[in-house]
């Protein structure tokens, strides 16, 4: 969830926070990265597998540094 957020909170503060284009490409990157974040893991099946930290911790940041960049 770290990329939907960044990303929205950049776009919304920016010069051309209130231009169609932009806001556009915002709504195709929130709709991938909802779907990618909330949707996709409740449909896979992973009853009983566990998911280091690190791993989980490492996604964030990455998904935190693309979305401001």
């Amino acid at each position: 969830m770290p990329a939907t957020v960044v990303f929205a909170g950049i776009c919304f503060t920016g010069r051309l926070a209130s231009e169609t284009v932009p806001l556009m490409l915002l709504r195709i990157w929130q709709c991938h990265y909802l779907n990618r974040a909330s949707i996709y893991p409740l449909r896979t099946r992973t009853a009983g597998k566990k998911m280091p930290t690190v791993v989980e911790g490492s996604g964030v940041a990455f998904n935190a540094v693309t979305a401001y960049v």
